[in-house]
């Protein structure tokens, strides 16, 4: 299920677009695109697949679900497995997290996992300046939402990865 898909120009938010419209924001290489799907279907991963030119293998993985936590590099584009674990109730529940970043953009899946990226991508957007370039590289914004406000020497290394 399509939970939201933004486009972002030059750190700011232009406009939640509907899925038809990936491959034309991510042609721009002033855009961004951020797409969060939850427990998707084949056809939705297929689609995905497509739109952002995702390797084969790596959608593949993302299917199949139950993947050891892992980050793999596939020309300028990485994914990654990461798993969570969250209470339900009484009892630990353990999702799957899967993460496609490019240069342009980030496609978040989450499965068997409640908790999204909602905090993370509002986080995002509220920083002014210097700080929106948060959500002009995939890379960067990987980094934000396991590392939280991007300051530091992490932060510094981070930065000149994204930029390179």
């Amino acid at each position: 299920m399509l939970v939201n898909c933004v486009a972002y120009q030059d750190g700011k938010k232009l406009a939640d677009i509907p899925r038809e419209e990936i491959g034309k924001y991510v042609k721009r290489p002033d855009c961004f695109v951020w797409v969060a799907l939850f427990e998707p279907s084949p056809a939705e991963l297929q689609g995905m697949r497509e739109e952002f030119e995702l390797h084969e293998l790596a959608v593949e993985d993302a299917s199949h679900g139950h993947q050891r936590p892992k980050i793999e590099e596939y020309g300028d584009s990485l994914f990654a497995v990461l798993q969570a674990v969250e209470m339900k109730g009484e009892e630990l529940q353990v999702g799957e997290i899967e993460i496609f970043v490019g240069p342009n953009y980030i496609l978040s899946i989450r499965v068997h996992s409640e908790r999204g990226f909602q905090s993370v991508r509002a986080r995002c957007e509220r920083v002014q300046g210097a700080g929106r370039h948060r959500l002009n590289r995939g890379q960067w914004l990987l980094f934000v939402a396991r590392n939280g406000d991007g300051r530091g020497a992490h932060a510094a290394r981070a930065r000149r990865y994204a930029d390179a």
